[in-house]
C-alpha cells in the first residue's frame, strides 16, 4: 500500500515532518505493542523525491475489520449502535479496545515532543 498526505489537508510545508513522525510512531508501536500496525517497506521526504510526488510511505496493509463496520447501524449519518449486537461481542471489542489503549498508556518518554526520526 503506498500512502500520501492529502493536499489541503496537510501543508506542504509540514507534509516531510507529518511522514516521519508517521513512520516513527508505527515503529515505536510496533516493537513496543502488540497492536497490529501496517510494517514500512519504505518511505520518503519530499525533498528526495525526483518526480514531485512528495513524501509518501510504502506499508505492508493490515487486514481487519473497521470498528465502525462491527458496532454502527448501517445508515449514513448516525452513530449508534447495531440492535443485534451481542453482548459477548460487544465485551470483546470493547476488551480488545481497552487492551490496546493501556499499551498505548504505557508508553513512557523523557519529555514532551515529536518522536526522533531516523
Amino acid at each position: 500500500m503506498i500512502r500520501f498526505p492529502i493536499d489541503g489537508r496537510t501543508s506542504p510545508a509540514y507534509a516531510d515532518e507529518k511522514v516521519a513522525s508517521e513512520v516513527a510512531t508505527l515503529k515505536l508501536i510496533r516493537e513496543q505493542t502488540d497492536i497490529p500496525v501496517p510494517e514500512v517497506r519504505a518511505w520518503g521526504l519530499a525533498c528526495h523525491d525526483p518526480l514531485g510526488l512528495g513524501p509518501f510511505i510504502m506499508s505492508e496493509f493490515v487486514s481487519g475489520l473497521k470498528l465502525s463496520d462491527v458496532l454502527a447501524v448501517a445508515e449514513p449519518g448516525t452513530s449508534l449502535l447495531r440492535e443485534d449486537m451481542g453482548e459477548d461481542e460487544l465485551r470483546m471489542v470493547y476488551g480488545q479496545f481497552a487492551r490496546y489503549l493501556l499499551q498505548l498508556f504505557r508508553l513512557d518518554f523523557p519529555q514532551i515532543g515529536s518522536l526522533p526520526t531516523e
